[in-house]
Formats: structure tokens, C-alpha cells, sequence
């Protein structure tokens, strides 16, 4: 049982970070775009 749920639990773990990561960086460019777009006008 503890070995069969281990591996779930990880890859769960994995895919949160992954998304977790990915909409950090995802505001993090949207902010710089948003900055230099804003300081060109």
C-alpha cells in the first residue's frame, strides 16, 4: 500500500510545482512586458 501510494503522491507533488512554477513565470514576463511597454510611450 505505502508503495503503491508513494510514487502518486510524488507526481502530484511534481505537476503542482510545475504549474505553480510555470504561473510564476508566466506573471513574472507579463509584468516586464507590461514595464518596457509602459516606459516606451
Amino acid at each position: 500500500m505505502r508503495v503503491k501510494l508513494e510514487p502518486d503522491t510524488a507526481f502530484i507533488g511534481k505537476k503542482f510545482a510545475f504549474i505553480f512554477f510555470g504561473l510564476i513565470f508566466f506573471l513574472n514576463g507579463l509584468t516586464l512586458v507590461w514595464f518596457f511597454s509602459s516606459q516606451v510611450k
